[in-house]
Formats: structure tokens, C-alpha cells, sequence
């Protein structure tokens, strides 16, 4: 797994952070704090998204035995080329989460005053 890139979110609970447990906020403890948020962030989406794909799957795999009987060998088929493609499909893939260089701050302004304008 690449490097996990801090975002703005990771950033500002960083801040948060470091202010609740009464440690001066400075960069690097800030790009610290940052970096160990995304990682754990990086972390719990990929356990919920694998968590997700799981259950997913052991549900295809209980309506294969309550459907199956009832249906035709074309069906049964699909159904197995469905079930193989959904057990396939990576963390990576379904996060679909790009790694790429931090918003600086100027792009992250431009972004809220954007979204401000649209509403």
C-alpha cells in the first residue's frame, strides 16, 4: 500500500488533537499527527469496504442454494460468473481512492468558494 496522503480532514482532526492533549501545534507535530490519522483512516475503510465485499459475497452464496434449485443450468451460470466477479473485486478498487500531491491551501479556498457559489 502506497504512503497514505493526509487530507484536509486528517489535517484538522491532527489539529484538534494535538490541542486536546495540550501539545503545541506545530508543523511537524502537525504533519505527524496528519499522517498516523491517515493511515488509520486509510485502515478502517479498507476493513469496512473488505467487511462489506465478505458479506456481500456470503449472501450471494446463501441465495445460490435457496435459488438454485429452482432454476436452469444458463442461470446457475451467471449467478457463479457474478458471485466470482463480485469476490474479485479488490479494496483498492472499490475505495477507488487515488494517491496523488496534497490540495495546498489556495486549492482548498478556491474549492469552498466554488462550492459556496453553487449553492
Amino acid at each position: 500500500m502506497p504512503e497514505s496522503q493526509p487530507w484536509e480532514i486528517d489535517r484538522v482532526a491532527a489539529a484538534q488533537m494535538l490541542t486536546a492533549l495540550g501539545i503545541a501545534d506545530t508543523p511537524e507535530a502537525a504533519r505527524i499527527a496528519a499522517g498516523q490519522l491517515a493511515r488509520h483512516r486509510e485502515k478502517a475503510m479498507r476493513w469496512a469496504v473488505e467487511r462489506a465485499r465478505d458479506r456481500l459475497v456470503q449472501d450471494l452464496e446463501r441465495g445460490a442454494v435457496d435459488h438454485y434449485p429452482r432454476e436452469n443450468e444458463a442461470w446457475a451460470r451467471g449467478y457463479g460468473c457474478a458471485e466470482m466477479q463480485v469476490a474479485s473485486v479488490s479494496a483498492d478498487d472499490l475505495l477507488d481512492i487515488t494517491q496523488g500531491a496534497p490540495r495546498s491551501p489556495g486549492q482548498v479556498l478556491r474549492g469552498m468558494i466554488r462550492a459556496a457559489k453553487g449553492r
